[in-house]
């Protein structure tokens, strides 16, 4: 068996004192920015509090959310002692951490590579019994930032075409994935522009945001401060284009995830906007109406930080991204990075053409990828989530034989790239 570690147990006299009283005198807006020992510390600060309030944004009126922003940073800076203190004992080659987000995974590998320790980052995707590795970050940050070599070569065959399509086609009701947001969902096109009030002789497009407090974790912003600004703008562009629908869908997952975020969006937008322009719907995350079918209706889609870019460009609709996600700059989205850029974006949008063969195959090789061979099947596991803050994992195999070289080959991609530092993808079909 392996050795367990208590972080307690590398704890020093004094240190809580010492280190609360650096948390607790700091201004709040410059906790965010501050760094112990070289360490983003009030960036993993954030992440947590965040993560602890369901908000998208730290309430400077409010004490008890200052207090636990406070808190977290008091529990970062510890993590950033303990850990070093941890390292300078074991001395270990390779350090394994599971999300790499957050007080504890992230201070630990920030720690790992200011120190110049091979660190790798696991976690469970979307589709069911697979896991995402990273070296040196997370896999939220790793896969806008690696190589595009690793997918641009691919030649998808009939079968791999297949079954790409028959896993984003059971997106639409679910089954395949950990979270299905629409076990009945909405599909019919006139059941929809009549429960919406569409006008179907005017052109569409769909806004798709995302769960706030999850996003700011691990995006960095571009166009705009926040996916508020980004949201009140293009409203106020649209105002001013009657020719054109813009209908806001918000993520399901503000309400039907097991945690409802307590800073939702659309009451900041009904605060901000009392009576609506009358060529701007809101689909409540309440609502059952298919994201799909919004997107097959739409000349374009504008998305911030949610994950569907992929699935809308494969559609063929032009995606514009305004913040991070992990399909930018792939090549078959338009990518902004000033609000400008977006405007002039947005000024032109039903001129931007449908996705043509070149983008929609780059978009695919890139999903290929993206779900069977970045999303390491692990027939070995059997992961239990309950919601996104509490999941357990179930091994299953008869003997440590199992284990063995050669009996799996996703479980030597895994090892070989623990040990030995190479990509944590499959190679073969």
């Amino acid at each position: 068996s392996c050795p367990t570690h208590n972080l307690t147990a590398f704890a020093e006299s004094g240190e809580v004192d010492r280190l609360w009283a650096i948390a607790n005198l700091l201004p709040p807006e410059s906790i965010r920015g501050f760094k112990y020992r070289d360490i983003k510390v009030g960036d993993h600060a954030f992440s947590s509090t965040v993560r602890i309030t369901l908000r998208g944004t730290v309430d400077f009126a409010n004490p008890y959310e200052i207090w636990v922003y406070r808190k977290q940073l008091l529990s970062s800076m510890l993590m950033v002692d303990r850990f070093n203190r941890v390292l300078d004992q074991l001395r270990p080659h390779k350090v394994v951490a599971i999300h790499g987000l957050y007080v504890f995974h992230g201070t630990t590998v920030d720690v790992c590579n200011h120190l110049g320790i091979d660190v790798v980052v696991y976690g469970a995707p979307y589709r069911k019994n697979t896991l995402f590795f990273s070296h040196k970050e997370t896999y939220h940050r790793s896969l806008i930032t690696e190589e595009k070599s690793h997918w641009e070569s691919l030649e998808l065959n009939q079968d791999m075409e297949q079954k790409l399509d028959t896993y984003l086609e059971s997106k639409t009701a679910g089954g395949r994935d950990w979270v299905n947001y629409h076990p009945s969902p909405i599909t019919e096109r006139a059941n929809v522009i009549a429960s919406l009030g569409i006008d179907p002789k005017l052109p569409v497009v769909t806004m798709f945001t995302n769960v706030i407090w999850d996003a700011q974790i691990y995006h960095s912003y571009n166009a705009f401060k926040d996916i508020f600004e980004w949201v009140y703008t293009t409203i106020e562009f649209f105002e001013k284009r009657p020719d054109v629908q813009l209908i806001i869908r918000i993520h399901p997952a503000e309400v039907k995830h097991g945690i409802p975020t307590k800073q939702p969006i659309e009451p900041d937008i009904r605060a901000r906007f009392p009576t609506l322009p009358g060529n701007v719907r809101i689909v409540s995350a309440e609502s059952d109406v298919s994201s799909y079918t919004l997107v097959d209706m739409s000349s374009a889609a504008l998305i911030y930080g949610t994950k569907m870019g992929l699935e809308i460009g494969i559609r063929g609709i032009p995606v514009i991204v305004a913040g991070e996600t992990f399909c930018r700059n792939k090549g078959f989205t338009y990518d902004v990075e000033t609000k400008q850029q977006y405007l002039d974006y947005l000024k032109g949008i039903l001129d931007l053409p449908k996705n043509d063969t070149a983008m929609i195959t780059r978009a695919k090789k890139y999903a290929y990828y993206f779900f069977f061979k970045r999303m390491l099947d692990m027939p070995l596991l059997n992961l239990q989530v309950e919601n996104t803050l509490k999941s357990t994992n179930y091994y299953s195999f008869g003997s440590l034989n199992s284990l063995l070289p050669g009996q799996d080959h996703n479980l030597d991609v895994i090892c070989d790239g623990i040990v030995h530092g190479t990509p944590f993808y499959v190679t073969s079909p």
